[in-house]
């Protein structure tokens, strides 16, 4: 015959017999059919195979790292692209995560197709900053430096098109304010409305086929400067002699140099010494004419020429005197 124990149960005077084979024991590994209901919950020690009863702490601990786990709640975006959403609920928890189906704007974030938008903050009322795109389309996409300078113009860095930086300029200072940056060929029409004249010389190159006009003067094809008047912005002695000097003939300038100029006003046989001038004086006054001193009588047909160092006295009408300085 089975063994019978008592046991005594709560609120219960009377010890309830019960078949030891019918009873739970503190050890050793039973089995037990039908539902039983506690009234607190039992204490269970950490599992160690996985159909062991598992305590709430080690589940806690195996969550708690991934609490704010990204959690993938559906679609965004209209009806007709599928999305199971069409705006993004002001009901929110963090990590969870609505993929772009149509192009629009969401959290007041421009969205394209394929961006991701995932909460980052819970609240129970709508806030755009609780949300956050990660972009889903960057083929093609440029990345720049951590910080920049205001009203500073971009330029790739390095040969990529991948990565852009600060290229110290700005379009005030460095580029006109009206500089049109663009490769299309533009019309006779938007070249005059931007002041421009087609088929202009370039500033560096190119060929000019006529005249270059500059006030009343102008610039030949052939390298002429053709104008009334030639002006220069200083005037600066050259400090020695010449080897040319500028002359005019026809209009047209031409060099000559002091030799040659010389020949041309008559005075190719003139020896080059140097001639009188008050730094350079003959024996004045004359003292003697072909070894005579005194007054000096010159015939000259019938007419006497006093030669003498002070004004004559006397004269009469027809009478020539010369005073030498």
């Amino acid at each position: 015959m089975a063994a019978i124990k008592k046991i005594k149960l709560p609120r219960v005077t009377t010890p309830y017999d019960i078949l030891d084979a019918n009873a739970v024991h503190r050890t050793g590994d039973e089995e037990i059919n039908g539902k039983k209901t506690f009234n607190n919950s039992p204490l269970v020690p950490t599992p160690t195979v996985d159909s062991g009863a598992t305590p709430k702490s080690y589940v806690d601990s195996l969550i708690a790292g991934v609490a704010d786990a990204m959690l993938f709640k559906g679609t965004l975006g209209q009806a007709k692209d599928g999305a199971t959403v069409t705006a993004l609920p002001a009901n929110h928890k963090v990590g969870w995560t609505y993929k772009v189906v149509t192009v629009g704007t969401y959290a007041g974030m421009a969205c394209e197709v394929g961006d991701m938008i995932a909460c980052i903050k819970t609240r129970t009322t709508a806030n755009n900053a609780d949300w956050t795109v990660f972009q889903g389309n960057i083929d093609g996409a440029v990345t720049g430096p951590t910080s920049s300078t205001d009203a500073h113009v971009a330029t790739f860095n390095g040969a990529t098109g991948k990565v852009i930086k600060d290229s110290g300029f700005t379009i005030g200072k460095s580029v006109p304010a009206d500089a049109k940056f663009t490769d299309t060929q533009l019309t006779d029409g938007q070249i005059a409305a931007m002041g421009y004249t087609k088929n202009a010389v370039p500033i560096a190159g190119g060929t000019m086929t006529g005249k270059l006009k500059v006030g009343s003067a102008s610039i030949r094809t052939n390298g002429y400067v053709e104008g009334t008047w030639l002006k220069t912005t200083a005037e600066i002695a050259l400090g020695k002699t010449p080897a040319h000097i500028a002359v005019l003939d026809g209009g047209w300038v031409y060099s000559r140099t002091p030799a040659q100029i010389k020949t041309d006003i008559g005075l190719g046989n003139v020896d080059n010494v140097k001639q009188y001038s008050a730094s350079n004086p003959p024996p004045y006054p004359v003292t003697s004419v072909n070894g005579k001193t005194g007054a000096v009588t010159i015939d000259a047909g019938g007419s006497s020429i006093p030669v003498q160092a002070s004004t004559p006295t006397g004269q009469k009408v027809g009478d020539l005197w010369f005073k030498v300085v």
